[in-house]
């Protein structure tokens, strides 16, 4: 049986979502919310309301996807999880990490999904990515360097770089490195006029000894969205926007022996098998791994933030 899910927010990314699930056959869209009623034309046949507690009354969903400002999260999340109903909630998962672990505990009192929107993990890229780093192609990882450069977003207004791409990055490192994180220091190269982080540096240092730099930006005149995987026989470097693999092996000291290969990268929807891992776990359970790694991400997007 298809899950019946209601789509609560219909901006920018709400919209993406909307296109995505249109691709998902496990996925019934029952209803649609949002606070702007000029927004009702992306609904389409799909019943849409302004109010989340009288969709649920009269749509009964089983699952929300809930694509709304960061600061609404924890509020609406808390309606929906503690009425029984599964859960995936955009990044960052909550405004602050107390909040985070609020959804968590309402999530397992329920026994119900809490999934959170970390789409970047199901980049066709990364997936290659990773599959190679954990099959050893590249030895022991040692150093992670990522850079995202987006342009200028008028859609948000409640949070910075930082919470809006840096923590795309900050996730998918924990889910690459088996080790707990011992220092987080940055630097904020500028901020907005009310005070919002629009270009930062983020250096983590795990206690395996890994390293990882985060670069992320809404002012670089440019757009990347890349990973560096530094290996102890190897280096991966991964395109993430327009989905490839460089993969460099050799002996890093005698240069003539490195040999570089080039893998183009078929490119898929994220969010769509996103949502398909989603409704499997809707049925079939998950851990919550992905839950704790999500409140570690913000954990360290805090530090830099009040640093």
């Amino acid at each position: 049986m298809k899950l019946r899910t209601a789509l609560i927010g219909l901006g920018s990314m709400g919209q993406k979502h909307l296109n995505a699930l249109q691709k998902v056959d496990e996925i019934d869209l029952v209803a649609v919310v949002d606070s702007v009623p000029t927004r009702r034309i992306f609904a389409g046949d799909v019943p849409f309301f302004d109010d989340v507690a009288e969709m649920i009354a009269n749509r009964r969903p089983e699952a929300v996807a809930i694509v709304t400002p960061t600061i609404t999260h924890e509020e609406t999340a808390l309606l929906a999880l503690e009425g029984g109903i599964h859960v995936l909630v955009e990044k960052p998962i909550a405004h602050s990490e107390a909040a985070a672990k609020r959804l968590l505990a309402a999530a397992l009192a329920a026994n119900v999904v809490l999934h959170v929107g970390h789409n970047e993990q199901y980049n066709a890229a990364f997936v290659d990515a990773r599959r190679r780093v954990d099959a050893g192609e590249i030895g022991d990882i040692v150093a992670i360097n990522s850079r995202r450069f987006g342009p200028y977003p008028k859609r948000i207004t409640d949070v910075g770089v930082t919470l809006d791409l840096g923590i795309h990055d900050f996730e998918l490192i924990l889910s690459l490195v088996d080790s707990p994180v011992r220092n987080v220091h940055g630097f904020c190269a500028s901020k907005s006029e009310v005070g919002l982080d629009e270009h930062i540096v983020a250096n983590i240092k795990f206690g395996s000894g890994v390293t990882a730099t985060v670069e992320a930006s809404w002012i670089c005149h440019r757009h990347e969205r890349s990973m560096l995987f530094v290996g102890t026989r190897g280096s991966i470097l991964a395109n993430l926007g327009n989905p490839h693999l460089s993969v460099t092996r050799g002996n890093n000291a005698a240069v003539e022996t490195l040999v570089t290969e080039e893998f183009p990268i078929e490119r898929t929807n994220a969010l769509a098998a996103q949502w398909r891992t989603f409704a499997a776990c809707t049925t079939h359970g998950c851990n919550r791994g992905s839950c704790n790694r999500a409140i570690a991400a913000l954990n360290i997007a805090t530090q830099l933030i009040q640093s």
